[in-house]
């Protein structure tokens, strides 16, 4: 069995909520997004991956590329604590 990795599970919200294909380069803010966006997608990652990012991490970071390295960077943290 192949999962998916962060990186694709990520793509994978980002496209559901903004309704477009979406690459490293891909800004949030530049395809439309919005408060209303950015809510959901923190939710679908809460749900998906379990992750709570603080709401400027999208704001600081909107390019799906350089938010998607917060997400693993959060997720690698989070798995070093559990240890």
């Amino acid at each position: 069995m192949v999962f998916p990795t962060t990186a694709e599970l990520v793509k994978e919200i980002w496209q559901e909520v903004l309704g477009i294909e979406v690459d490293r380069e891909t800004d949030f803010f530049e395809t439309s997004g919005d408060s209303l966006s950015a809510m959901r997608i923190y939710a679908k990652l809460a749900e998906t991956l379990e992750v709570s990012l603080p709401l400027a991490a999208l704001f600081d970071n909107p390019r799906f590329g350089d938010f998607t390295a917060v997400v693993r960077n959060e997720i690698s943290t989070m798995n070093r604590n559990a240890e």
